[in-house]
């Protein structure tokens, strides 16, 4: 079975940029290289002498790649434009694509060529590709089918309880991002009275909160009401582990999330999850000050560029010893 090849784009058509292409097409790689984007093009480069395609300015790469389902971005740069370098890959931000630098020229005009040293170096992007990705979608097929049977009563009481207490749907449906910044709906048992919200309107939940249910309560506050997300981790939607899924349009101390963070998106590298190194370290619950975000930030972001199967073993552990908390309502 042939392996589906990875759509690359190259940022820089320099001397680097076009070895690097080069060098993939002779030895074989399964990669495919869409073009470049460069800014000097006619001013310094020829893009009738590129060995693939111009696709334009830097400035495009973002909505290029969004449009085209490209795999990866490499930046091909020279070590002495470290500046440059890291201008780019700022602007970058707003990306969830992996993030690569391709090698030197001195690496890449090696004639005998050793263990990876052709390959781009990630600059970010997830660890969990390839063996890694189908193990962890092993383990989450295995842990929601157990929880689901464990949980299985609950599943039976709780629409019951619902019902009776107030008239709506069992499921609260509510679009939130998943991997790569796609959308998805994301389930809960309903904790709340049916209520109409204002277009746009995301209002988080406060302590004592009217709209609460009294089921509801004893959900939120035994985490129970994330339950049926274990629909979306069999389904795919969702991870078991891995940074919680946010709806569109909230905020934290008054600014959207992505204003307070610039590099938020980073977070979409990985599939959401039902809980998380954050969620863990306490940081979960909603995000009331700028502070609180930028803390669950952190914790995902170490959680993505350090994932292991121990790691979420561990987290796994502490959850479920740790379930519910005072941040929990």
């Amino acid at each position: 079975m042939t392996r589906a090849r990875k759509k690359v784009v190259v940022i820089c058509a320099g001397e680097q940029g076009r070895m690097y292409v080069t060098k993939q097409a002779q030895d074989g790689t399964n990669v495919h290289v869409m073009g470049f984007f460069d800014d000097r093009v006619d001013d310094r480069l020829q893009a009738a002498s590129l060995p693939a395609n111009y696709l334009g300015k830097v400035d495009n790469v973002s909505t290029y790649c969004r449009s085209h389902a490209v795999d990866q971005i490499v930046i091909a740069l020279p070590n002495i434009a470290a500046q440059r370098l890291s201008t780019i890959i700022k602007s970058l931000d707003g990306t969830t694509i992996p993030v690569y630098v391709s090698p030197g020229v001195e690496v890449l005009k090696r004639t005998t060529p050793v263990f990876a040293s052709h390959g781009p170096v990630k600059v970010f992007g997830s660890h969990v590709t390839g063996f890694s990705a189908a193990l962890k979608r092993l383990e989450d097929i295995i842990i929601s089918l157990t929880a689901l049977l464990i949980f299985s009563p609950i599943f039976i009481v709780v629409p019951i309880l619902i019902k009776f207490e107030s008239p709506g749907p069992i499921f609260f449906r509510q679009k939130r991002y998943g991997l790569n910044n796609t959308m998805f709906d994301c389930l809960k048992f309903r904790s709340m009275h049916v209520r109409q919200e204002a277009a746009g309107e995301i209002k988080l939940t406060e302590r004592n909160d009217p709209r609460v249910t009294k089921i509801g309560n004893f959900l939120r506050r035994t985490s129970f009401d994330e339950l049926p997300q274990l629909i979306n981790i069999l389904k795919g939607d969702m991870s078991v582990i891995g940074p919680r899924p946010h709806p569109p349009g909230v905020k934290a101390g008054g600014r959207y999330y992505e204003e307070v963070v610039d590099e938020f998106l980073k977070r979409y590298h990985a599939k959401p999850g039902l809980t998380g190194w954050a969620q863990v370290n306490g940081a979960r619950g909603n995000t009331f000050t700028e502070d609180d975000l930028r803390k669950r930030f952190e914790y995902d972001m170490a959680y993505i560029q350090n994932w292991s199967l121990w790691l979420d073993i561990v987290i796994l552990f502490r959850t479920v010893f740790n379930f519910g908390g005072k941040n929990a309502f």
